[in-house]
């Protein structure tokens, strides 16, 4: 894969045109011989493709050959779309479009909206996609260019596919490949072999999409398109990846990558560096891929590719999180969140189907207009006829007054019916819509569910540190408001918090992901590990961070917690307690530590301290943090709450046997007094055996 060989028919092609050109006057027969050497090079050397293509830009502008000079811009922006140059292809493509529509060249003006929607969709603006693809696929209908309508229904269904709605994008793509075996155009079949392969992916419908993305590979191997050969190598390195064949996966990857480096095409670079950097993460290798993430970013970012970018961003997170690198992870996190937001638009999906049904119904009155053209003939015979027969002239218009009567009928009954069929239509798009969004919102909390559950302590770090112990962690919903942070002090001590944040769900969440952030820069960056000097400065960074002006409209958010700073060679624990008290069992009584009745956050009294607790513990003690959601669950045959007390006396009952049937009975209990009733908060419970 170092090097690429032309074929000889290809060489002999580019020999004869370069010897027509030298040997014939400057005209445009001139400008399209260096246009079709060009064309011979797309895919295979950019480079060259964009010298061609300019040469005969620069002689169709000294000819004043219109048409010609709007061909070559259209080339031009072709060889920016291949190396990624995103303003670059849609400049050139509008300069072309607009000589294009000066001259009344409409084969060129659905050539041109074909190539700007595909750029438009790269850049994740599908509205300004559909917008340009069905308004070329008008023109070309009405043309009769196949191939033209073909390409369109292709990069129709691309968008329809990257907007999830797979059932349109296999109708379009289907479309496509059937037109292009008609036409037998063999870069056509295969593009839409991949493409469709792709859909399958996304369905994960292995079987299928590599079945596609191997005839589509068989064809493109034939035809020797290096970039398009690139592209194929990337979808299946996907798919293996998909099936957990890492081997496979790294393979056609690397491949991919190979071919992309030579053709300097830096949108396929980026891809291919960030689908390796996602195998190296399968393979537990997080810093090859940071870094493979980095280059795939510093490219993105420069050629704006936006769905790319919030895969890089995320990818970013989940790796530094692995990793402990807590504060990078949420950086990268909250980089992805933002350019998420900012690609859900709306009113997107509305566009999209309004230009969609714009189409269908523009198609629908062209097919009435030539049906009314046929009647007017017809109308005009009759008219003639009626003039011989003028006998008949009674009897004829009693007979058409009739008519029109119970046509007139009819028609009222149709336009009922039609109302209440486009009203039942309207619902359904708009109920497609919302499932849409629903399920765009859904995918995004459970991303952020994964990045929440990465930043808390892990279970190997919990388990070196505590080899007895349970989190029992219920969250309400997908994302929890609770949580638990774990860390070691240069001093060989380990501190433990357990949190409850204002809230649950989302708004929870992100007040959990503000404090375990905090916890981080407090104990590993400003080298505080005290439990009440970690409280009293982490009360004052979510003060400031919420409420950074000090307005009179201050936020009341914030949080109840509990840290811990274990003494494992002391036998000694030290703690501070916001809002949430701190049990011990030793010798089968439970010790009750009170809280101070402070919350980290915004209070009426801010500049009272958080005090210091000290226990001497013993061997075999337990102690116990937890938050509210426990105690507080409504059920049994009552609805009333579980309540502190009996939470008391459970613990009691279970505290002899080992830590993870505790946990086991804790969990069994709860969910059975909740019973039919809902959740009503989050629920933590930490147990720690000495």
């Amino acid at each position: 894969m170092s090097t690429f060989d032309m074929s000889s028919q290809d060489q002999n092609k580019i020999d004869s045109l370069n010897s027509f050109i030298a040997s014939h006057p400057k005209d445009t027969s001139s400008v399209y011989a260096m246009r079709q050497i060009s064309w011979e090079y797309e895919g295979v050397d950019n480079s060259t493709y964009m010298r061609y293509a300019r040469t005969a830009y620069a002689l169709a502008l000294e000819l004043n050959a219109t048409s010609h000079v709007a061909d070559c811009l259209m080339d031009i922006g072709i060889v920016h779309d291949y190396m990624g140059n995103s303003d670059s292809t849609i400049y050139f493509y509008k300069k072309a479009m607009e000589i294009y529509q000066k001259a009344g060249d409409k084969n060129g003006v659905s050539a041109i909206c074909l190539n700007i929607a595909a750029t438009y969709r790269t850049t994740g603006n599908f509205s300004e996609a559909l917008r340009y693809l069905f308004e070329g696929m008008k023109i070309s209908e009405a043309l009769g260019n196949k191939e033209r309508i073909a390409d369109s229904k292709s990069t129709i269904g691309n968008v329809y596919r990257q907007k999830h709605n797979y059932s349109l994008a296999l109708k379009y793509l289907s479309e496509s490949l059937q037109l292009y075996s008609e036409i037998v155009d063999k870069r056509g079949e295969g593009n839409a072999h991949n493409n469709i392969g792709i859909v399958y992916s996304e369905m994960k419908d292995h079987r299928s999409a590599l079945d596609h993305y191997f005839k589509s590979l068989k064809i493109r191997e034939e035809l020797g398109l290096q970039l398009p050969l690139a592209i194929n190598y990337s979808s299946i390195g996907c798919e293996y990846y998909e099936m957990s064949d890492q081997k496979n996966a790294i393979e056609y990857h690397t491949k991919a990558l190979e071919i992309n480096r030579k053709l300097n095409n830096r949108k396929g670079i980026a891809v291919d560096l960030t689908n390796i950097a996602a195998v190296n993460a399968k393979q537990n290798k997080n810093r090859e891929a940071i870094e493979k993430l980095k280059m795939a970013q510093v490219i993105a970012e420069d050629i704006r590719f936006r769905d790319l970018l919030k895969e890089i961003y995320l990818t970013s997170a989940e790796n530094y999180a692995t990793l402990n690198d807590h504060r990078s992870a949420y950086e990268f996190y909250i980089k992805y969140s933002n350019i998420k937001d900012s690609m859900i638009n709306e009113q997107e999906n509305s566009i999209i189907a309004e230009m969609n049904t714009k189409y269908q119904t523009e198609k629908k009155d062209s097919e009435i207009k030539l049906l009314n053209k046929d009647n007017e003939v017809q109308n005009a015979e009759l008219k003639r006829k009626s003039i011989i027969i003028w006998s008949a002239l009674l009897g004829m218009i009693l007979v058409l007054v009739l008519a029109f009567f119970i046509y007139k009928g009819y028609r009222a009954k149709k336009k009922a019916n039609d109302i209440i069929t486009y009203q039942k239509h309207e619902v359904e798009k708009q109920k497609e819509v919302i499932e849409e969004k629903q399920k765009e919102i859904t995918d995004s909390i459970h991303y952020a569910k994964r990045i929440q559950g990465a930043l808390m302590a892990s279970d190997i770090f919990l388990k070196k540190q505590l080899p007895e112990h349970f989190v029992l962690y219920k969250p309400k919903d997908i994302v929890s408001g609770d949580f638990y942070w774990a860390s070691e002090t240069p001093e060989g001590k380990f501190l433990l918090v357990t949190g409850d944040c204002t809230g649950h769900g989302v708004p929870g969440a992100f007040m959990s992901l503000l404090g375990i952030n905090f916890l981080n820069e407090i104990v590993s960056g400003k080298k505080i590990t005290r439990p009440d000097a970690i409280f009293n400065q982490l009360r004052n960074d979510i003060i400031h961070a919420l409420n950074p002006e000090g307005t009179e409209m201050e936020a009341r958010d914030g949080m109840d917690a509990v840290v811990c700073c274990f003494d494992f060679k002391e036998l000694q624990l030290k703690f501070s307690a916001a809002n949430n008290p701190l049990w011990l069992i030793r010798d089968r009584k439970l010790i009750v530590y009170t809280a101070d009745k402070i919350p980290i956050g915004k209070y009426f009294d801010d500049e009272k301290n958080f005090s210091l607790q000290t226990i001497d513990l013993k061997k075999g003690d337990i102690v116990y943090t937890f938050t509210d959601g426990y105690a507080d669950q409504f059920g049994g045959e009552s609805g009333k709450k579980f309540k502190y007390k009996a939470f008391n006396k459970l613990l009691l009952a279970i505290h002899a046997l080992p830590m993870d049937q505790q946990k086991a009975e804790l969990d069994r209990i709860i969910e059975g007094w909740k019973g039919n009733y809902e959740q009503i908060d989050d629920i933590l419970v930490i147990g720690v055996k000495i």
